[in-house]
């Protein structure tokens, strides 16, 4: 809690990095505001007192619809549209009721949207930045960043059935 943002206007709530530079807002499983957003549940779940914080924090990733303000550029579960959708899924499961159905269908469409690449598994491709600022895209069949885990975000979404995350600690 002590590394929250107060800067005003806000963006985010939890900067990406620990010094340095910031990235600006990003909504990813490995690191700002909705991985906060995952870890602060369990810890909730699990001793409690988080109860408030949670609500604000997600009322606030519902807003952030928009690539600007969400971040999103690929389709991953680690930092793209299906692990959005994941998430979102796993924290309406858990009695988050302000998430919709509708918010979740956004994401799903919002990944389906991504798949435009003629290279790629299913056409998607993994976007890596690179240290001069510049970008590279590269087909990936991984499960954090590839086909491999958006596949399995939706089919947990589909089946409700979202046990396999475990694994990443989003239960």
């Amino acid at each position: 809690m002590s590394h929250k943002n107060t800067a005003e206007p806000k963006v985010f709530n939890f900067r990406n990095e620990e010094g340095g530079p910031d990235t600006g807002p990003r909504m990813a499983w490995c690191y700002g505001d909705l991985g906060i957003t995952v870890a602060f549940n369990y810890v909730n779940k699990t001793i409690g007192g988080l109860d408030a914080e949670l609500k604000v924090l997600v009322n606030d990733l519902l807003q952030r619809r928009d690539a600007p303000l969400s971040g999103i550029k690929d389709a991953g579960i680690c930092h793209g549209g299906a692990g959005v959708a994941h998430i979102f899924q796993h924290l309406r499961n858990d009695g988050y009721n302000q998430i919709g159905a509708k918010d979740i269908e956004f994401w799903v469409e919002n990944t389906l949207s991504l798949a435009t690449y003629k290279e790629g598994y299913a056409g998607y491709m993994t976007f890596f930045p690179k240290e001069d600022s510049d970008v590279i895209w590269i087909k990936d069949i991984g499960l954090l960043t590839g086909i491999t885990g958006i596949a399995s975000a939706f089919l947990s979404i589909l089946n409700n059935d979202l046990n396999w995350s475990k694994g990443l600690m989003i239960h």
